[in-house]
């Protein structure tokens, strides 16, 4: 059983979804491009939807992943727990973080 790290990028265009094992020889990645017309709720969909899609494709037990890294073009309030500001990605502004307590 091995312990995997994950990455995502998000732009203004597409998300990207990497993930790899923890001394990096094993990687893995998918693109997904955005629709013109996203939103707040399809791009957290997207989010989830291309997260598992990678793991399943790569018959990857989510069990076995110790850490997300998520890559966003913007400035985050982190002890407010929201994005200030995505001048490359408005619809983010003021989105809070629920992922962890």
């Amino acid at each position: 059983m091995s312990d995997y790290y994950t990455g995502i990028k998000i732009t203004e265009e597409y998300l990207n979804f990497r993930v790899g094992n923890s001394d990096l020889t094993e990687q893995h990645s998918l693109r997904i491009n955005l629709p013109k017309d996203i939103n707040t709720n399809k791009l957290i969909n997207l989010l989830g939807e291309g997260f598992y899609a990678l793991l399943k494709k790569n018959s990857i037990n989510n069990d076995n992943i110790n850490a997300v890294a998520l890559s966003v073009p913007a400035t985050i309030n982190y002890k407010k727990g929201y994005i200030n500001c995505s001048s490359v990605i408005p619809l983010l502004n003021g989105i809070e973080k629920k992922l962890y307590k």
